[in-house]
């Protein structure tokens, strides 16, 4: 891992839970010179991400933007261990990517990970109630204790009074907001958002993004992929600009959408404009 890279997380670590915790916090995600690339040994043989080093503490709402094709979602489900990279070095919470079975794969999406995607992949017949308990079901998690963290939750989130309802009958938003209960409910050490406003009409994104900005005051470590630039700006810790399969820029939000220093991140800011969030 590049010391410089190591250094920037260790500082957003100690601004995030003091300066003597800080010191013998351990990162929960260590990625070092990670590669993905498809078609492998074939004619159209295609590599997409190109040697991606990252580094995320406890506590951390790190931001990673880019334009669409930039390998933003290919780098998601690496970090999600939905897939493996090509190679390079993946330890999550002390566990070698590399060295697990599927088995391990498995548990550690289940007890380490919640993934909450832009498709809500919510079970149609079943009550949103029902949705969140279906993983803790999976995982062993007694039936009293089931209902009682997925109530707790749903009423957190203000759908309380519809959590008896099915799929069809809950708007974008509300079928957002009980993905992330779903993955809330299991207790994980991070916290990943694919473009989780993506599919979502205007008015219903600030129902999920104030989800998200409840959670990033809680300090749950978090990653999102975003084209919610304002949104970044005003949550992140720390903000990603991936393109072409490389990290281009990578700083606090003041310094990336202020000061960006790279050509490349000045001419993807300016098709922004920025509002504040509150």
């Amino acid at each position: 891992m590049p010391e410089k890279t190591q250094q920037f997380a260790q500082n957003i670590a100690r601004s995030l839970i003091g300066e003597e915790a800080a010191h013998p916090a351990q990162p929960l995600i260590q990625m070092q010179g990670i590669r993905k690339s498809y078609y492998i040994g074939q004619p159209n043989e295609l590599e997409i991400l190109h040697g991606i080093d990252l580094t995320v503490y406890p506590g951390e709402f790190v931001a990673i933007v880019g334009e669409s094709g930039s390998g933003k979602s290919t780098l998601m489900n690496i970090i999600g261990v939905l897939d493996k990279p090509t190679a390079g070095e993946y330890v999550l919470d002390g566990v070698n990517i590399h060295d697990a079975d599927d088995n391990d794969l498995a548990a550690i999406r289940n007890r380490k990970i919640g993934f909450v995607f832009q498709t809500y992949n919510l079970i149609g017949r079943q009550s949103a109630l029902k949705n969140v308990e279906l993983p803790m079901l999976y995982a062993g998690v007694p039936a009293g204790e089931r209902t009682r963290r997925a109530k707790e939750w749903l009423e957190r989130v203000g759908m309380g009074e519809r959590m008896k309802h099915q799929p069809n009958e809950l708007s974008g938003g509300q079928k957002q907001r009980v993905a992330i209960v779903r993955a809330l409910c299991m207790h994980p050490e991070i916290l990943l958002f694919d473009e989780v406003t993506a599919a979502l009409d205007p008015e219903m994104v600030r129902e999920v993004l104030d989800v998200m900005l409840d959670l990033a005051k809680q300090g749950k470590t978090m990653i999102i992929v975003t084209h919610e630039m304002q949104f970044a700006r005003a949550i992140a810790n720390r903000v990603i600009f991936l393109d072409g399969g490389k990290i281009v820029e990578e700083a606090a939000p003041a310094e990336f959408f202020d000061r960006p220093k790279t050509e490349r991140a000045q001419r993807f800011l300016r098709t922004f404009t920025f509002d504040a969030v509150k």
